[in-house]
């Protein structure tokens, strides 16, 4: 097939479009390269010579925008969310990996919404959540598209999704109920469930707003 078509043929693991294909992301050495942009990015910039706006807009608008590729198709390790967490903390605070300054702030308070009395800051652990469930929405919106048929072949018509408990998603609660594997969603993601401004939201309203 390969010489049919004049391609030539890869071995896994591969890189497709710069993510890894075929090995275990599960692993933190296969983030490194997420690890490794981001001490590029900084190494650039002089954190102490910037303002709080500053900082703040570097931080949600490039560093925030990084890993979001890999993390549209795989769950991050804690680690590394941790990791990267910290970086933007001894950012924000105008020093780097080797500098220890004082933290005035704590940074679960900069993830906070400004509504909640944060900064606002995007919560990588939140992104990435949000990411993959929009997978969730494309298959239950999109079932006829290639890769929704071939995950039906895999996990059966409703791609592993038990459909009785969401019907409709208007009288299911997104967080409450358990509808999406053996518990409900705030206590397998506790952190975003705490930053979410509606808790008592439903499913559908969920997946209208991700429409």
């Amino acid at each position: 097939m390969a010489k049919l078509i004049g391609c030539g043929a890869a071995n896994l693991p591969l890189k497709y479009l710069g993510v890894p294909v075929g090995c275990n992301m599960s692993r933190c050495s296969n983030w490194n390269a997420i690890i490794q942009k981001f001490s590029s990015k900084l190494s650039q910039w002089k954190a102490h010579l910037l303002s709080v706006g500053g900082l703040l807009s570097l931080i949600n608008f490039v560093l925030g925008n990084l890993p979001t590729y890999y993390m549209s198709i795989y769950m991050m390790p804690m680690t590394i969310q941790k990791k990267l967490e910290m970086m933007h903390n001894n950012f924000f605070i105008g020093g780097d990996e080797s500098d220890k300054k004082v933290t005035w702030v704590r940074w679960k308070k900069c993830l906070a919404s400004k509504k909640l009395g944060g900064l606002g800051v995007g919560s990588i652990f939140a992104l990435n959540v949000g990411l993959l469930f929009k997978w969730l929405w494309r298959f239950l919106c999109h079932p006829t598209d290639p890769w929704a048929r071939v995950i039906k072949n895999i996990y059966g018509l409703n791609g592993g999704i038990d459909e009785e408990k969401i019907g409709n998603g208007v009288s299911t609660r997104f967080w409450v109920d358990t509808w999406c594997g053996d518990r409900p969603l705030k206590l397998q993601y506790p952190r975003i469930y705490m930053l979410d401004n509606d808790r008592s939201c439903n499913v559908a309203n969920r997946l209208q707003a991700a429409s």
